[in-house]
């Protein structure tokens, strides 16, 4: 009688990891030669006034303070990540001896080469005061890669992470 229920379980078992692994995405596996490459700040580039204009109206007011990020690039296709670096507008705004005023600041974007946003991210990059944030990707360029945000946090919850935002083939953006 144990050996049956044992038998039961261990199918049990079986059949639940096979449904896991049936309800995963296709092509989403991270093989040994595939490293995740850290977006790095420093090779942002800021966008000039007629790419600020493709943007949400709510955009226009921190022209000066926007960066462009590539995070994927092949034949025609790009995709940037937009964003309002927000500590260079308070250095610009508030003298020094001033706490600046947290705005409600248009999330970062990831848009194609025409700026048609294709996705957001859940926290301001590169900094959500006092919060930072971490962006990785696929070095493998073959699609548009899967993004994996790490966010470093003083607060007493530390260090998190987001589930991967991954590439929807269909729908052509990231998310649903």
């Amino acid at each position: 009688m144990v050996a049956i229920r044992e038998i039961s379980m261990h199918r049990c078992l079986v059949i639940l990891l096979i449904s896991i692994a049936a309800s995963l995405p296709a092509n989403r596996a991270v093989g040994k030669d595939d490293k995740k490459v850290l977006l790095k700040p420093e090779k942002c580039r800021a966008i000039i006034q007629s790419q600020t204009e493709k943007l949400p109206a709510a955009w226009k007011k921190y022209n000066g303070f926007i960066k462009a990020c590539s995070i994927f690039k092949s034949g025609a296709q790009e995709i940037n990540l937009i964003s309002i670096w927000i500590q260079d507008y308070f250095d610009f705004k508030y003298p020094k001896d001033m706490t600046p005023v947290m705005e409600d600041f248009p999330r970062p974007v990831l848009v194609d080469q025409g700026f048609n946003v294709l996705g957001s991210l859940p926290e301001y990059y590169p900094d959500d005061p006092p919060r930072e944030l971490e962006i990785y990707y696929s070095s493998k360029q073959t699609t548009p890669p899967d993004l994996f945000v790490r966010v470093h946090s003083p607060g007493a919850g530390g260090d998190y992470s987001y589930p991967p935002m991954m590439w929807n083939v269909k729908n052509k953006s990231y998310g649903n």
